[in-house]
């Protein structure tokens, strides 16, 4: 052994030169790379090795550097007791890179929710939950954000996501780690987390390959087995690893579950003597017939654990190791002994077992793979390693990650089932009791709770009290039946309920504790922390919300505040829950629905065109749900002549306020008109050779956006000229939500035509119907309707492709929200963020100290919104190449959000900190934003303005009811 030792370490010296000098990434460059290799060393790179054996991080740097000095292993997984302190982790991650002659993958499962390996990480709250917002942008952004903290700290990998289909409710090991049962939804949103990872320059690893979600055991523990046929593992299991594959995934990690099914091969256990089916990680029909040829993945093929009972008791090993890189494995995650695995398969080689072809590939793929994310080479100084230590403290669970991680938490709260509709529980309420099945549980709703307590100033009077206790105590139990007959509201949290025998005892006891409730005046709700299956063991009448969460997650505390009313209930059920019937399905189905707009239905109104000669007013927004242009849509069905512009153009190049021209449509050849020229409303001259005139633009649901009143001018001039106007519904982008002051007509404009509130929430459609009888402009109008939008659904609820840019400076939804409320910068010499990648979220300006205003407006208390001190320098508009400060907001929770409150909060804070700096431009232009004078001249104090904000809203909200057509 001695020997062979002897000879690996002097093969390795002989390819140091080449491994730290690596730069040519092609093909060729790989090949000659592998040339040089001996089989020792190739095999090597198939291996990824762990230091869970060892306890201090003296004892894991010594291993780890051991074995990268002896083998120079592919790569190493890192496991919560290597991930403690953040200093630690990245010195033990650079002394292996420094130390390795080729580097290393560095790998960690760091999924988020129950799964979560960085000791002072943000946890996130987990595939679940963000299976029950249904939002590929959530999905994307907790990735990025787990994907940014592992990568700082010298992880290059995360084994995530999890693509398994979850449909079993037993299923012990996967559960809340998969995003739901639907296969499309699993899919849609693993596709978002992948990418949210490679945001962050990290190897994403689909798992559990084939599938790991129709299962009752643990593969830790016990060989699992899935008797599904292969039409219903395409059908269900595949779907998710189908697409993944299709949106070119790095990397996939195989599952210890047997298909017998799709591979009948029989082998003898080690274990029992008996025969018993290949696992998918042993399965060459499996690796390689269907992953490899039939679904076409060409990226690397990772094992689950090699040390997990389903492989280790019932194959060993080594046997085991030889089988997967036959079957096509391509790297064996974690043999309990490099040494013994690197000879074994060696041996193999020799033997003709394994063919060196088959490593030569294997090893191809792995360099390829390290190419692509740069890893065949480190040349990180000690000093660079200093600056990621102070870097990554400030990166790792900061205030804007954890930020987004409650935002999440909290939008995943599900109401499962209410029926006496008890829920919120008022803060008010004298006596609360908690109940929670551990200490860890216990300690964390009480926290949540107090919190809200404390918030709302109630605890000092002496009008709420709070205990809590764990009925998993038998020492707790006297209190808990003295504590029921005191309160007035309980909550009871709960896990795994009627799994398992500890799970059978927490069932018992909770359906005691529900039944000394009922003798009693009190209300309950069950809150179920971890998979939202434990109402099956619960009395029908039960009110129950899901938080899919874990004991050491954000979940808890978004569920406390969900029950006392601190943030809307807006979660679906991901999965089905036997026996339980979810009050909301209508609202779950929705979700996975499309919304049609109104060009989507044109074909039921073509009789409204024929023998006509039709107009256009649209831009590059007006597009059908294939993204397909509303003037190619159009122009094949209806006979266009002409085409009309608002501003930015019909293409949407130009910048706010430039003049847009007359041109032509380079595609239809028809002649555009500009609307934001010489004119604003169609001429005669114009519309002479058009009888119908269609609008469909998006618009984005803010009173000084100027679409909606270049459609009230071609309102105006259709009415005159006897012509038909037709609008193609669209969403309101920011729901049907109101907010803001009526525009006072003194201050009318192009911004500001009609007096409504800054955020109006009407559609295109039903602003056009309010405009024409209100104002009396008695158009000939046809509002051709939305399908499947309802007020209270933002631009991401709605199931739609993706988001156009209506206007050059509008590129995200969360821009369109915040909009309403800090376009009021405009009207003075702030900066607005025009000239960044965020328009309207970025505030500031040279003479601007970013933390002294991040800190008092966050002291201000608004709802739903966080400022971070931010730097920014415009590329063109105000301040333009001059270095700013300010802030940028950042949106907590868009339903408590007021837009309009919070620009002006802002507005008035920075007047008040830098009188001698800040102005108001002169063309009173802040008047015509904010819709009166009262704002500049200092009139009333914020309380006020808010008092009068919120009368105008209700004002207005009577206004328009006979007008709203969802």
């Amino acid at each position: 052994m001695k020997l062979f030792t002897t000879i690996l370490i002097f093969l390795f010296i002989g390819i140091n030169s080449i491994a730290y000098g690596f730069t040519d990434y092609s093909e060729a460059g790989l090949k000659k790379l592998i040339s040089k290799m001996s089989l020792q060393q190739k095999v090597a790179q198939m291996i990824m090795i762990d230091l869970r054996a060892q306890k201090t991080h003296e004892e894991k740097l010594k291993t780890a550097l051991e074995q990268v000095k002896e083998f120079n292993p592919g790569g190493i997984c890192l496991f919560r007791s290597d991930l403690q302190d953040i200093d630690d982790v990245i010195d033990l991650t650079h002394m292996i890179q420094k130390t390795a002659r080729i580097p290393l993958f560095v790998a960690v499962d760091q999924e988020g929710g129950r799964v979560t390996r960085l000791a002072q990480g943000t946890n996130m709250p987990g595939n679940m939950a963000l299976g029950a917002t249904g939002s590929e942008r959530l999905a994307r952004e907790s990735a990025k954000i787990l994907g940014k903290e592992i990568k700082i700290l010298g992880m290059n990998i995360n084994f995530a996501p999890d693509l398994d289909v979850n449909v079993n409710p037993y299923n012990p090991v996967i559960g809340i780690r998969s995003f739901g049962e639907d296969p499309h939804e699993v899919a849609k949103l693993g596709v978002a987390y992948t990418q949210g990872l490679h945001d962050a320059r990290v190897i994403a690893t689909g798992k559990h390959f084939p599938g790991h979600g129709d299962t009752s055991k643990d593969s830790h523990l016990e060989l699992p087995t899935i008797l599904h046929g292969r039409k219903r593992v395409f059908d269900v299991e595949l779907v998710p690893f189908k697409v993944a594959i299709k949106n070119k995934i790095d990397m996939i990690m195989t599952a210890h579950v047997t298909f017998p099914k799709i591979d009948p091969t029989k082998v003898i256990s080690k274990k029992t003597g008996k025969k018993i089916n290949l696992p998918a990680t042993l399965s060459k029909k499996i690796l390689s017939q269907l992953l490899r040829r039939e679904l076409g993945f060409e990226g690397v093929i990772v094992t689950d654990a090699f040390n997990m009972k389903a492989i280790a008791d019932n194959f060993g090993e080594i046997q085991a190791t030889i089988m997967a890189i036959n079957a096509g494995a391509d790297i064996i995650l974690m043999p309990s002994s490099t040494r013994d695995t690197l000879k074994a398969v060696c041996d193999a080689v020799t033997k003709g077992t394994i063919s060196e072809n088959q490593i030569d590939q294997s090893v191809k793929r792995i360099f390829k793979l390290k190419a692509k994310y740069r890893l065949l080479t480190y040349n990180e100084s000690d000093k660079d390693v200093k600056l990621r230590k102070t870097n990554a403290k400030e990166l790792i669970n900061s205030r804007l990650n954890q930020a987004m991680e409650k935002y999440i938490s909290e939008k995943a709260v599900t109401l499962i089932r209410d029926n006496k509709k008890i829920i919120p529980f008022s803060v008010l309420k004298a006596r609360h009791l908690l109940l929670a099945p551990s200490e860890k549980v216990r300690k964390m709703m009480h926290a949540a709770a107090e919190k809200i307590i404390e918030t709302q100033s109630l605890k000092e009077s002496g009008k709420a009290s709070l205990v809590s206790f764990r009925y998993d105590s038998e020492k707790d139990w006297k209190q808990i039946r003295q504590s029921i007959g005191k309160s007035d509201d309980i909550i009871i949290g709960t896990y795994n309920l009627g799994r398992g025998k500890s799970g059978e005892k927490a069932a018992v006891k909770v359906n005691m504790i529900l039944e000394m409730i009922a003798e009693t005046s009190a209300k309950a709700v069950v809150m179920v922390v971890k998979a939202p299956y434990d109402p099956m063991f619960l009395p029908k009448n039960t009110a129950c919300i899901a938080v899919y969460g874990s004991d050491k997650g954000p979940n808890i505390a978004a569920g406390i505040n969900a029950i006392f009313g601190m943030c809307r209930i807006t979660g679906k059920l991901p999965v089905t829950i036997p026996n339980v019937k979810n009050i909301y399905s209508e609202e779950s189905r929705r979700r996975k629905s499309v919304v049609r707009l109104g060009i989507d239905n044109i074909d039921d109104y073509l009789e409204l065109f024929k023998g006509k000669r039709v107009g256009l007013v649209t831009n590059q927004s007006g597009i059908d749900s294939e993204l397909k242009s509303t003037i190619d849509v159009l122009n094949e069905k209806i006979k266009l002549t002409a085409l009309f512009a608002p501003e930015h153009g019909i293409r949407g190049v130009a910048q706010a306020g430039d003049k847009v021209g007359d041109e032509k449509d380079l595609k239809t050849g028809l002649k555009v008109y500009s609307l934001y020229g010489k004119s604003r409303k169609p001429t005669k001259e114009m519309l002479e050779n058009v009888d119908v005139l269609i609008y469909d633009m998006q618009d984005v649901g803010a009173r000084f956006y100027t679409y909606i009143n270049t459609m009230a001018l071609c309102m105006e001039a259709c009415a005159e000229l006897g012509k038909k106007f037709i609008v193609l519904d669209r969403p309101n982008p920011i729901s049907g939500v109101i907010q803001g002051n009526i525009l006072d007509m003194k201050h009318k404009s192009f911004v500001g035509k009609y007096p409504i509130p800054q955020r109006y929430g009407l559609t295109i459609g039903e602003f056009a119907k309010y405009v024409n009888k209100t104002f009396n402009v008695n158009a000939d109008l046809t509002v051709i309707p939305l399908k499947g939008w309802t007020r209270d659904m933002y631009y991401q609820d709605t199931g739609l492709a993706t988001w156009v840019l209506p206007s050059p400076n509008m590129p995200t939804i969360d821009t369109a929200i915040v909009y309403t409320g800090t376009c009021v910068f405009e009207g003075t010499n702030l900066s607005e963020g025009r000239g960044t990648t965020r328009p309207f979220e970025l505030i500031g300006a040279p003479w601007i100290d970013g933390l002294k205003l991040a800190e008092k407006l966050n002291s201000l208390g608004l709802s739903g919104v966080k400022f971070r001190a931010a730097s920014f320098k415009p590329s063109f508009s105000k301040h333009k190449g001059k270095g700013c400060q300010g802030i940028q907001l950042h949106i907590t929770d868009k339903h408590t959000f007021n837009s309009v409150k919070t620009g002006i909060a802002m507005l008035y804070t920075i007047k008040e900190m830098y009188p001698e700096h800040f102005e108001y431009l002169k063309t009173d232009f802040i008047n015509k934003l904010v819709g009166n004078s009262y704002v500049k001249e200092g009139k009333f104090n914020l309380n006020q303005i808010f008092k009068k904000i919120d009368q105008d809203t209700e004002k207005f909200k009577k206004t328009i009811k006979e007008f709203l057509i969802y």
